[in-house]
């Protein structure tokens, strides 16, 4: 018998409901509460959620490290990464109070929510909790949602099809050809950068960052119009710039690097929010590049030079999969790590599903076992990549001189099993013809 539980906060009204059957008792366990503090949780597992919740990690005094995934088992690369208690899903307030998970992102029915453990005395431990999001379909009246405007849902774009690819909003760098390390960034700009002394932990829509030196271990972004231009970010946590939540987040004529080489495992990482753009910027130093999100455009930017030494399947831009109308032209992609996989890579891998929608066009790909892997490997239950449009990009010899350590393209679908998907105009550092 499922057993409702209503939370009932100082200020009176409850904003959602969360209801629960048993879970077994454990030293660790995902827990959920209907408020900041954390107070009068329920297990998650099993638990039916709407609205804002706040889920965090039991018995934390016995954890080292927490790395959250949702929707997906304990593996890759985690959504949020916590090293120190208390271990909160969403990231941890400065004044500690737990930051809030909008379930209203999600579609009702049921989801995962994965936590990869490492305890005091250096033994890992996986903890999944299956749980139901019911804020429309359950029947029950939820009132109005209580969180501000800068974590508002954002519902996904449409599905855009190839007459209608929006043209990019930039022009490519003064200096011509393709971009540079000298030609993007702020130097270009002529700014001179002072110490940023704000928040690390970005909440407030429409801030600003323009001509800035910033070391924070990582930068968070969760809300909306967030801009950052003409500015450094040395980074020395996990992840350089994470793009939690909200919409519109612009990186302009910026470096994104690592305050030691190889000590970030991803320079920019769109997860969550919609509709970034990084453009003109300069990505080096770090594992990996760029992990777009939903409505991503990286554009005439220069990301190689990176400093992967020993995870695998790391690319200057690269998805595991499940990610929608994606923009990248005009960059330099380059990737020569002894680890790398390549300069650009979509895996349609089947925890998330394939990749639609792309426009890959003008880039100079280097680098990696092969230069670009766009296709999808049936015997592992992956389905194709769609909607993908690969066209006059230059498969290129700094590296190796079939652009990859094995060659240009590693696989591709072509239609009607890729539907939609071309394949044009594409050619070796020597202007041949590229098939894939």
């Amino acid at each position: 018998m499922v057993l409702s539980l209503v939370l009932v906060l100082a200020a009176g009204m409850l904003a959602g409901c969360v209801s629960t059957g048993g879970e077994t008792a454990s030293p660790q366990r995902l827990l959920v509460s209907r408020s900041g503090d954390r107070s009068n949780p329920v297990g998650l597992s099993g638990a039916v959620v709407n609205g804002a919740v706040y889920v965090f990690v039991s018995s934390a005094g016995s954890v080292r490290r927490a790395e959250f995934f949702l929707d997906r088992a304990a593996t890759g690369i985690p959504r949020q990464v916590e090293r120190e208690a208390p271990f909160d899903f969403a990231g941890t307030r400065r004044h500690g109070q737990a930051r809030e998970f909008d379930t209203r992102r999600l579609s009702d029915g049921y989801h995962e929510i994965a936590v990869r453990l490492t305890l005091s005395g250096g033994a890992a431990k996986k903890i999944v909790s299956r749980f139901r999001v019911a804020n429309e379909s359950d029947g029950s009246a939820t009132p109005a949602p209580t969180t501000p405007p800068s974590t508002a849902a954002v519902p996904p774009p449409p599905p855009t099809t190839s007459s209608t690819v929006p043209a990019p909003p930039t022009p490519p760098p003064a200096s011509g050809g393709f971009p540079a390390a000298a030609s993007t960034g702020w130097r270009p700009t002529g700014v001179a950068l002072s110490p940023y002394s704000g928040p690390c932990d970005i909440t407030v829509s429409g801030t600003v960052i323009d001509g800035k030196d910033v070391s924070c271990a990582t930068l968070h972004v969760r809300a909306d119009d967030v801009r950052i231009s003409r500015s450094r970010v040395r980074a020395s946590g996990d992840l350089g710039i994470v793009f939690h939540s909200g919409s519109d987040l612009r990186i302009s004529d910026t470096e994104v690097t690592a305050v030691s080489p190889g000590g970030v495992g991803i320079a920019i990482a769109s997860w969550g929010g919609v509709g970034m753009t990084v453009e003109r910027s300069y990505v080096h130093g770090t594992v990996r590049g760029i992990q777009p999100g939903a409505g991503t455009s990286v554009l005439y930017s220069y990301i190689d030079d990176l400093a992967n030494q020993s995870e695998a399947h790391a690319t200057a831009i690269g998805v595991n999969g499940g990610t929608r109308n994606v923009t990248i032209r005009g960059n330099t992609l380059g990737c020569n790590a002894p680890h790398c996989s390549a300069a650009l890579s979509a895996y349609p891998e089947t925890e998330w599903g394939p990749n639609d929608n792309w426009v890959i066009d003008g880039n100079l790909l280097n680098g990696g076992g092969y230069c670009t892997h766009l296709g999808y490997t049936p015997s592992l239950g992956e389905r194709p990549n769609t909607n993908f449009r690969v066209t006059n990009n230059v498969f290129g010899d700094k590296y190796f001189p079939d652009c990859g350590r094995y060659g240009p393209v590693a696989s591709w679908t072509a239609p009607p099993t890729g539907s939609g998907n071309v394949w044009s105009g594409n050619v070796d550092a020597a202007g041949r013809v590229v098939l894939p």
